[in-house]
C-alpha cells in the first residue's frame, strides 16, 4: 500500500457520518432477527457530494463532465443519471446539479475542478454538510407520504426521478432508485444538522409497519 492510499484510508476512518452518534451498527445487530419488516432503514456509507453549476447548452461543459468518470448530465427536470452503481448526478435546477459518489471509488472533486477550470462553472464540495438515508421495503412509500407533499405514487414518481422537497420539517432531496424485486427504494439526502431529526421522524412514521435498521 502506498503512502497516498494509507492517508486516504485514514481520512475515511476518521470521517464520521452525520448519524454516527446513533450507533446504527449496534441497532442493526439487535434488529437482525426481525422477520418481514415493512421498512428497511440505513445510512449510506460516507459519500462524496459535489454541487455543480454550469451551462447545459455548452457542449464543452457537458464534454468536460463526461470525461470525468463517464458522467452524463441530466437535463430533464427532476431526474438523475447513474454511472454503474457508484455515482449519480441529480438535477436540482436549470443550471445546478448534485453529484453523489461512493468514496470506495476514486474521488471526483479534484478531477472535476481540473476538467472545468477553463469553463464558466462552479464545483463545490458539500459532502461534509450532508448525509443520505436509504428507505426501502414494501411500505417505504407510505412512510414518506406521511410527511412529504410530493405525489410519490409508483406511477408518478418513477425510478430515476428526484426532487427537492420537505419531509416533516427538513429540506431534503429525495430520489427513487431502481426497484429491487418490486420493492421501492428511496434515497433521502439531508443536511447534516437535520440528519438525526429526519432519522427519528422516519422511525416514528414507520412504527406501524415495523422497521428494521441495516448497516453495511
Amino acid at each position: 500500500m502506498t503512502l497516498k492510499e494509507s492517508v486516504l484510508m485514514a481520512n475515511l476512518y476518521l470521517k464520521q457520518s452525520g448519524l454516527a452518534h446513533l450507533h446504527l451498527g449496534a441497532r442493526a445487530l439487535a434488529d437482525r432477527n426481525r422477520t418481514d419488516p415493512g421498512v428497511l432503514m440505513r445510512e449510506l456509507p460516507t459519500l462524496e457530494m459535489i454541487n455543480l453549476r454550469g451551462d447545459p447548452q455548452n457542449s464543452y461543459f457537458t464534454a468536460a463532465l463526461k470525461s470525468v468518470n463517464g458522467i452524463i448530465l441530466p437535463i430533464i427536470p427532476n431526474t438523475f443519471n447513474c454511472v454503474k452503481d457508484h455515482t449519480k448526478i441529480l438535477w436540482l435546477g436549470p443550471n445546478e446539479w448534485l453529484i453523489i459518489n461512493s468514496l470506495s471509488t476514486k474521488p471526483l472533486f479534484k478531477r472535476l475542478c481540473t476538467s472545468m477550470k477553463k469553463l464558466h462553472s462552479a464545483v463545490t464540495e458539500v459532502g461534509d454538510g450532508k448525509t443520505t438515508i436509504r428507505l426501502s421495503g414494501p411500505n417505504a412509500r407510505q412512510v414518506l407520504s406521511k410527511g412529504c407533499s410530493l405525489d410519490l405514487h409508483s406511477e408518478e414518481f418513477l425510478p430515476g426521478h428526484c426532487a427537492q422537497t420537505i419531509l416533516g420539517r427538513s429540506d431534503i432531496v429525495v430520489s427513487r432508485m431502481p426497484d429491487a424485486a418490486n420493492i421501492n427504494i428511496f434515497d433521502i439526502t439531508v443536511a447534516r444538522s437535520y440528519a438525526a431529526y429526519t432519522w427519528a421522524w422516519l422511525e416514528d412514521a414507520a412504527q406501524e409497519f415495523e422497521s428494521q435498521v441495516i448497516f453495511f
